[in-house]
């Protein structure tokens, strides 16, 4: 008898219930000597233990952009490519046609429309313009409304110009979520001097903004094959371009990429995406 009470023990123990009397109650039940296909019926309450339930989502972590930009790391063999203005039909059309070469080449670019440009797409009924530049990931930045130099307008002038085209850009993305993160002044204005003009500077990051300038530009040049000689003459790590439909056509986009991906070795994309 002492016997089988040390092998029941032991049993107990094996199956981690040692000193369990609800266990040894249904063991007693069924009867130490029954079969073991009855024994085996027995089995240990399956502890359960509640989800861990996060408190909050974690948010992606977006790199920080400097206050005053010229051009990007020079660590990283990379180059931005940059629009501006894009007024009209014209403009819709020629930035569609540029997120079709972005997209066959797997480029972000940055676009610097100004509010009235946008105004122009809403009236025209091409929103679905800037939809689409969110949805593939492309820059968007606020190139105020006006396009005025901002040297010439008082503060108020310029956070009315720069709360209208972001109003805008909200209108026509709808429930779209974007927040711009870039301005850039028109003609440059306010951003030649390292750092950025002071006050002006005060007005843009009250926004949270970074003013965004370039490093080459198309000036001095006529039709696609001159501005990609330029760039490729200057390329260099962190470079941003600046480009308008009126001086470069999308026609001009993919030479100039396979170019610089081959030649030099850079790979183009957004501003955001040099500080990435």
């Amino acid at each position: 008898m002492a016997g089988s009470e040390l092998s029941r023990r032991r049993f107990l123990r094996g199956v981690g219930l040692a000193g369990s009397s609800a266990v040894a109650a249904q063991l007693g039940a069924v009867g130490w000597a029954a079969p073991a296909a009855a024994r085996a019926a027995v089995q240990p309450p399956t502890p359960t233990v509640a989800p861990i339930v996060a408190r909050r989502a974690l948010k992606r972590l977006v790199a920080p952009l400097p206050p005053w930009i010229h051009n990007g790391p020079t660590t990283k063999a990379r180059v931005a490519i940059t629009i501006d203005d894009m007024w009209g039909a014209f403009g819709a059309d020629n930035a569609n046609a540029a997120m079709d070469v972005a997209k066959a080449k797997g480029v972000k670019l940055t676009f610097f429309p100004t509010g009235a440009a946008i105004e122009d797409h809403i009236d025209l009924g091409r929103q679905a313009l800037w939809q689409r530049a969110v949805a593939e990931g492309h820059d968007i930045g606020n190139h105020t409304y006006s396009h005025t130099n901002l040297t010439k307008l008082n503060d108020d002038q310029i956070r009315g110009d720069l709360n209208r085209t972001k109003d805008l850009l909200a209108r026509c993305l709808g429930p779209v979520p974007y927040t711009m993160r870039m301005m850039r002044p028109p003609g440059g204005a306010g951003g030649f001097v390292t750092g950025g003009d002071p006050r002006i500077m005060n007005v843009v990051t009250s926004f949270g903004y970074s003013m965004a300038m370039w490093t080459v530009d198309a000036n001095g040049t006529k039709g696609n094959a001159s501005v990609i000689n330029k760039v490729m003459n200057n390329a260099s790590n962190g470079m941003i371009l600046l480009f308008h439909f009126t001086e470069f056509t999308p026609d001009g986009l993919p030479t100039l990429i396979d170019r610089l991906r081959i030649e030099k070795k850079l790979e183009p994309t957004s501003v955001t995406g040099l500080f990435s």
